[in-house]
């Protein structure tokens, strides 16, 4: 018997002005009671747009929305949530100093006459915190590992009646053991009656845990099919893509460019890394792995200088740069690529020209007696853009009008187009399509000829595919170290933190 379905969009349309930058050309799809659908496509064909305007965030130009075969116009959140329609973005938009039960009921508080009904609101989230494995609701949401805070937003979801949940790359910043908690939870969430749409570029996951499968290419519907019909190579030739050519480029290990010797870092009384020692060489691509964050991207952003080691050493081509700025730093030749895009790494009231020049803005020739050479910074973002080949209009579009891949494009391009001597990564292909993981694959191995990469993740496929040798943390130390030419196949990295593989 064919499910019921609940939500459908009929040739939605949507142009972004004044960019001219089309989204959408002409997209369709259809939701249905008690099911998973993944949403997917390349970076820029439109899944967010999409999902944006089901969730009443942005008004389709043509086209119609159904929400149990009536037409509806959603002008906000508010309306889309009327009918039972909630989205979790990928970048979580919990308040990190508030508490988990603070963030469950923010903007939705119920109340008696003029103040807080708290035992109220500990009835209604009893059951559901039970279901999720919610951690204790008085710790604060920054003290929560990323897996956590997923669940806190999809309760909140809930609580707030959500008939459809929508996420938004909900994987993106998971390693494999949260991701499999992940999956169970979406699954007990169908079992509900619940109806779940998912972006992801993970082609494998989508038709694991998919009852069916969309595919957008460049803003229109290409393919909509049951999974159980399909196959990953239909999908990936739906979105568009062909098998990559593997690399020809060589490189030999040469001198050492980073040394790293006994560094220790401490927030209060909480030892996040142990005494840490290692040495990475010009040739070289290096993982840093661990289940969660166990230290490895605290590690990074030590070495690029936004956080103060407690005790030891940090050395970059024979030279000392514990005491250095993160400006004098990044004129040392180190590029950085932060975990958090979108707050750390992108100003998103500005314009793509800002954000590409800010390595660059204060340098030679770019810069004189404290003027700006425009002609030039505009020159060098063209000349950035076109190899990275990152989709715009105009520099001077604003860059959140950008797509998620696109956005993740520009940030790899500002860091590596000035050819640094060490790149230091935080999830560098989390989120990207097929295409861009192999092409920034292909980046980093023409990086080995003139520096070396730590790429700092929890994702074991991504340490797998991109490092020579991937270093174990838990817990802030480094446990052991292994060489992916030894390694039959990812999972090995799991049991060697100590979790499931």
């Amino acid at each position: 018997m064919r499910s019921k379905v609940i939500v459908q969009l009929l040739n939605v349309q949507k142009t972004f002005h004044p960019s001219g930058v089309r989204a959408l050309r002409g997209a369709n799809l259809s939701l249905e009671v008690g099911s998973i659908h993944a949403l997917l496509g390349a970076n820029g064909a439109g899944k967010t747009t999409l999902v944006r305007i089901l969730a009443g965030e942005l008004q389709p130009d043509v086209g119609k929305i159904f929400v149990d075969g009536k037409v509806v116009d959603f002008r906000t959140p508010k309306d889309a949530m009327r009918h039972g329609i909630v989205l979790v973005h990928q970048n979580l938009s919990l308040v990190d100093e508030l508490t988990v039960f603070e963030n469950l009921f923010l903007g939705r508080e119920p109340r008696r006459l003029f103040f807080l009904d708290k035992k109220k609101a500990e009835d209604e989230i009893g059951k559901l915190c039970e279901k999720l494995s919610l951690v204790a609701l008085n710790k604060r949401v920054a003290d929560l590992s990323m897996a956590e805070k997923q669940k806190v937003e999809i309760a909140r979801a809930l609580i707030f009646g959500a008939r459809v949940l929508l996420l938004d790359e909900p994987t993106a910043y998971l390693g494999g053991s949260e991701e499999e908690r992940l999956f169970e939870l979406l699954v007990s969430l169908k079992r509900t009656g619940c109806a779940i749409l998912f972006i992801t570029h993970d082609v494998d996951q989508a038709l694991k845990i998919a009852d069916r499968v969309t595919v957008l290419r460049e803003g229109e519907t290409v393919l909509s099919e049951e999974t159980s019909k399909l196959n990953v190579q239909r999908v990936i030739e739906a979105m568009g893509f062909r098998s990559s050519e593997p690399s020809s480029v060589c490189a030999q290990v040469g001198e050492e460019l980073l040394r790293i010797s006994d560094l220790t870092l401490k927030t209060g009384k909480r030892l996040v890394l142990d005494r840490v020692s290692l040495s990475v060489r010009q040739g070289e691509t290096v993982g840093l792995f661990g289940l969660g964050n166990d230290g490895q991207f605290d590690l990074l952003e030590v070495l690029i200088g936004l956080r103060n080691p407690s005790s030891g050493r940090i050395f970059f081509q024979t030279c000392d740069i514990t005491q250095l700025s993160i400006r004098e730093r990044r004129r040392l030749g180190i590029a950085y690529v932060p975990k958090d895009r979108l707050k750390e790494a992108l100003n998103l009231e500005g314009s793509i020209l800002e954000n590409a020049i800010v390595n660059v803005y204060r340098e030679k020739p770019y810069a004189k007696f404290g003027l700006l050479n425009w002609d030039l910074l505009k020159r060098y973002t063209l000349d950035m853009l076109k190899d990275f080949e990152v989709k715009t209009v105009s520099v001077a579009q604003p860059v959140r009008t950008l797509s998620g891949g696109n956005l993740q494009r520009l940030i790899l391009a500002r860091e590596l187009f000035q050819r640094p001597k060490l790149l230091l990564a935080c999830r560098p292909t989390s989120g990207l399509d097929v295409r861009v993981q192999d092409y920034i694959a292909q980046r980093l191995q023409q990086l080995k000829s003139y520096g070396c990469a730590l790429i700092a993740t929890n994702d074991a496929e991504e340490a797998f595919g991109l490092c020579d040798r991937i270093l174990i943390f838990s817990k802030g130390k480094l446990k052991r170290v292994l060489h992916t030419e030894g390694l039959a196949e990812p999972a090995v990295l799991f049991s060697s933190v100590g979790g499931e593989a």
